[in-house]
């Protein structure tokens, strides 16, 4: 056991012993460093786990007080999508939301969206209203505004939280969202490729709808993109797939990648909307005799958990789920510090990483 722990696991057994009563005050976060022996940064971090665990509470410029006995126990609700994909980013932070919830003693309970679309808002708020949730994940995003599940968790009045949301789902729902910077990722990704030394880059994407941005951009933006980049950018390097027909996915892949090669000047990497993407790029480029990354390079976006599993290890941009997952968690225990808070921060960017892995060849030297 760790330091920090040490002191929470200790605090803790005081609180529970009754040597520390409720509403008791504490020595201040320097003097329990001090008497505890360790960092005052790890003196911070175990009085924060026991705030958010609901075992202090910590009110600035008055102190440290053991909490009040609780009347209800916190008790969350995830509210996972409707039809099961392995695509779904959710699937890749719950682990971490539901181990953290665990380690925090909260409870959780789960419900499908495709049953609360189709219960009666009044009937279902008043059960939930039963079940006394303090907080729901709601573990959907991409919103319009008219879904019956927004109706029925504003009526709820509990904090709710998005842990994976578009750029557009705070304004829409009004409810707590964390997301990644897509547009900073996305291009973050495509300087990887430059900085290796690529100058052929081939793009593909999500299929285009109407007024439909892929990754943060437009398609004319994803070609400026290109251009800015010092890349070939017309659109014969941007292939498109229509990643919901999950049934015909390898197919589509395999006819843009065969197109994006039969190129004159063909690719020299192709950069990919998603790891699964990517993962089919891996599996019809096999299929074509080229070899990763000795014929081709390949990068995905997302950061999945499988893609360092590949043969070779996929690079990637990581969006980090464990990160989201966590701090989800972190965010529903607290909701003083945004759902209740004037400023109504309820805006969360998740900072994204660049995973150099075996399947991007480095062509020159990459800028640390």
């Amino acid at each position: 056991m760790n330091k920090k722990n040490n002191v929470v696991e200790h605090l803790r057994g005081m609180i529970a012993s009754g040597k520390l009563q409720p509403g008791q005050k504490l020595a201040s976060g320097i003097e329990l460093a001090n008497s505890f022996g360790v960092a005052h940064l790890t003196m911070r971090r175990a009085l924060r786990e026991l705030e958010l665990a609901g075992d202090i509470t910590i009110i600035h410029g008055r102190g440290i007080f053991v909490s009040e006995r609780h009347t209800a126990k916190r008790k969350f609700l995830i509210v996972r999508p409707g039809i099961a994909d392995n695509a779904v980013p959710v699937n890749y932070l719950l682990p971490y939301f539901l181990q953290r919830c665990n380690e925090l003693g909260v409870e959780v309970d789960e419900a499908d969206l495709i049953f609360l679309r189709h219960s009666p808002v009044s009937g279902t708020v008043r059960q939930l209203k039963d079940n006394q949730y303090t907080g729901v994940l709601l573990a959907c995003s991409g919103y319009r505004g008219d879904e019956p599940e927004l109706q029925i968790f504003r009526k709820l009045n509990v904090p709710v939280l998005i842990p994976r949301a578009t750029e557009t789902d705070s304004e829409v729902t009004g409810f707590g969202v964390l997301r990644s910077d897509d547009r900073k990722a996305w291009e973050d990704g495509l300087k990887y490729l430059k900085e290796c030394g690529f100058k052929k880059v081939g793009v593909i994407l999500s299929r285009y709808k109407k007024d439909f941005y892929v990754r943060g951009f437009n398609s004319k933006e994803h070609l400026s993109l290109l251009k800015k980049n010092g890349m070939k950018s017309d659109e014969s390097m941007i292939g498109q797939v229509d990643i919901l027909n999950a049934a015909t996915l390898f197919s589509q892949v395999e006819a843009s990648l065969k197109t994006l090669m039969s190129q004159k000047e063909p690719p020299e990497a192709i950069y990919c909307f998603s790891d699964f993407v990517a993962l089919y790029v891996y599996l019809a480029a096999q299929k074509m005799g080229l070899r990763i990354p000795e014929d081709l390079s390949v990068m995905g976006f997302c950061g999945y958990p499988g893609g360092k599993m590949l043969s070779p290890p996929l690079a990637t941009v990581d969006c980090d789920y464990p990160a989201a997952g966590i701090l989800a968690a972190e965010l529903l225990c607290d909701p003083g510090k945004w759902c209740y808070s004037e400023k109504e921060n309820r805006e969360f960017i998740i900072p994204h990483k660049i995973k150099k892995r075996a399947s991007v060849a480095v062509k020159q030297e990459v800028t640390p």
